[in-house]
């Protein structure tokens, strides 16, 4: 069959709009896929000698085959293609040149025109259809030549594979032409896939330039530029002196802390020590932080001043101050008799 709609050289078909029979490349393939599922269960299509097979019952003569439609292939813009089996009086008559084309018979929706099947084909002088290859032609031709399906060609499986990095999904049935290449590679979202792609090439390029230039100069006896480029052996000390670093001041025990603080003048109350221990204990880094919101007292920097003898009770009744212990309570925001309690509880 013809690639495309076809019509019969005498006008046929006749009642059909447009007087031609209907097919393309879908509907050829699946015509091909048609025939090739019933010739796999044993039906295989006929080719007899000028339709002898419709004629039979008017004519009484004999209908034998010339071949067996074994396989077929639809190849798109050409047209259905066959591999036949063929009867020996049948290779005789074609290479004595007594038959030397195929005709089909098809099936067809009378309405639109629209192929939908094959009943036979035959070897005949006179086609219906005309511009057909020669029927010598096609059984000359080496079998696998006329079966198997057109394979990709191994350019276009690069660019296949190429394409599919890409993300691109390309057929790789088809050839891959000049105009189709450059019409996927000018698309939008292609051209910034290639430009991304482009850029990590000449990036890594940059780099090995760069390591095998420093290579050289290293293996030429030169000396590298340490304001651009670290030496391994100082990096390696810095992290590990780093590392010294780190662990020694994680080393610092709460006891360090709390004394510190009471040596830089921060009050700490006996009664809140367990508190204090116990926290610094499950988070250190709360505890210095708690210690270092409070103020600094001048009066608790380093040692007591010299303590002055408290009077035995002031007007309220309540154990005198120092003049020191006065000004804590002030810096602490207490009253003077709040502190003196505390004191007195501290010391009992």
């Amino acid at each position: 069959l013809p690639g495309s709609d076809f019509a019969a050289y005498d006008g046929r078909p006749f009642e059909v709009p447009g007087n031609k029979w209907l097919i393309n490349d879908e509907t050829g393939a699946a015509l091909s896929t048609q025939l090739n599922a019933r010739a796999a269960s044993g039906q295989r299509l006929l080719f007899d000698y000028d339709h002898q097979t419709l004629l039979a019952k008017e004519n009484g003569q004999k209908a034998p085959a010339s071949a067996w439609g074994e396989k077929f292939e639809w190849r798109p813009g050409q047209g259905l293609f066959a591999q036949l089996k063929f009867t020996p009086a049948a290779r005789e008559h074609i290479k004595n040149d007594e038959y030397k084309f195929y005709s089909p018979v098809v099936m067809y929706n009378k309405a639109t025109g629209q192929v939908v099947d094959l009943h036979s084909a035959a070897l005949t002088n006179d086609p219906a259809v005309k511009g057909m290859a020669e029927a010598a032609a096609l059984t000359n031709q080496p079998q696998s030549k006329q079966t198997k399906p057109t394979e990709p060609k191994p350019m276009n499986e690069a660019l296949a594979l190429l394409f599919g990095l890409l993300g691109i999904d390309v057929d790789t049935s088809q050839d891959i032409d000049a105009a189709a290449l450059h019409a996927q590679l000018t698309k939008p979202d292609v051209k910034t896939k290639v430009a991304a792609l482009k850029a990590q090439i000449e990036g890594a390029a940059e780099s090995e330039t760069k390591i095998a230039a420093l290579t050289a100069q290293v293996e030429a006896g030169g000396t590298v530029d340490i304001s651009k480029h670290v030496p391994v052996a100082t990096y390696n000390a810095v992290v590990t002196e780093l590392a010294a670093l780190k662990a020694d001041h994680e080393s610092i025990t709460v006891d360090q802390v709390i004394d510190q603080a009471q040596k830089d003048g921060k009050f700490i109350s006996q009664a809140e020590l367990s508190y204090l221990k116990d926290l610094g204990n499950s988070n250190m880094a709360a505890l210095k932080t708690l210690i270092d919101s409070r103020p600094t007292i001048a009066a608790l920097n380093g040692k007591q001043t010299t303590a002055v003898k408290p009077d035995a009770e002031d007007k309220t009744g309540v154990a005198a101050l120092t003049a020191d212990q006065k000004s804590i309570a002030d810096q602490l925001g207490i009253s003077h008799e709040d502190y003196a309690e505390t004191l007195k509880q501290e010391k009992a």
